[in-house]
């Protein structure tokens, strides 16, 4: 969606030859979440349910505990330390660009 909005609107210039307002390409976000989100849902409901002995993909807070297999690796190799590591180095570079 993103691509096609961007070569509609600065690439091509059909955007302005159909007649549509100028828009700042960072403001195209809401309209690209909103078509996203139309055709996700329009293919959720055109295409049958999976069937049942596929795992749907849920949260539980079982998944917070340490697994049993890996419960003499080191902390490092805990996929959690890890994500929480990253979000933390997101937030750092963050801040120090503003």
């Amino acid at each position: 969606t993103g691509v096609a909005l961007f070569f509609a609107q600065q690439v091509t210039g059909f955007w302005v030859d159909a007649g549509l307002p100028t828009i700042h390409f960072t403001y195209m976000a809401i309209i690209m979440f909103g078509l996203s989100l139309g055709v996700m849902t329009l293919v959720s409901l055109l295409t049958p349910a999976p069937p049942a002995e596929v795992a749907v993909a849920t949260f539980r807070r079982a998944d917070l505990a340490p697994e049993p297999a890996r419960r003499g690796q080191s902390w490092v190799a805990d996929h959690r330390v890890q994500s929480a590591a990253l979000g933390v180095l997101t937030i750092v570079l963050i801040l120090a660009f503003v």
